[in-house]
């Protein structure tokens, strides 16, 4: 019982790390949840769970979302997704749980070496479609398929567009 109330704990959490930044629901629970209860368990709780999560921002910053700036992305994710996927299940979960620490390591030294560039202060969208965006969406996909956190390769490119934070918060989802 206790082990559950500190999952639905970790899981609030996470939620809010979500609703607060735009992301970090999977990078939160992964990272907390995994080493208690494995890492094959948390990946699938925390697939469903981070989707209903998604929708929920999603329909709060709806209007702020902008198709030809998230296309890129999302082509890249729907590609990478499955592949991640694959590799979940074939990979050593001591392995998985290591690389998915190096990652939130390489994360965090990105944030904290680069600046993010001035704010827009609309959601105007691009002139046209910034196909740069795909190799991020693939690998958004992949380590979303394979850990529950894609957020982080996303926001690499995320961070560098001058969108408003609701756009931002709109698109990683």
């Amino acid at each position: 019982m206790l082990d559950l109330l500190l999952i639905a704990a970790l899981v609030l959490l996470a939620a809010f790390t979500q609703g607060g930044l735009g992301f970090g629901f999977g990078l939160v629970a992964m990272a907390s949840i995994a080493p208690l209860e494995g890492y094959r368990f948390t990946l699938v709780l925390v697939a469903i769970l981070a989707t209903l999560v998604n929708v929920a921002v999603l329909v709060r910053y709806r209007h702020a979302f902008v198709w030809r700036s998230a296309a890129p992305l999302m082509a890249g994710v729907l590609v990478g997704a499955p592949l991640g996927a694959f590799f979940a299940t074939r990979i050593d979960e001591t392995l998985a749980l290591r690389l998915l620490g190096a990652l939130l390591i390489a994360y965090s030294l990105d944030r904290l070496l680069r600046r993010r560039p001035k704010m827009d202060t609309g959601t105007t969208p691009p002139a046209s479609v910034d196909y740069t965006a795909l190799p991020f969406g693939l690998g958004a996909g992949v380590m979303g398929g394979a850990f529950n956190t894609g957020g982080p390769i996303a926001i690499l490119y995320c961070a560098r567009q001058a969108w408003s934070p609701a756009t931002f918060k709109a698109i990683l989802q």
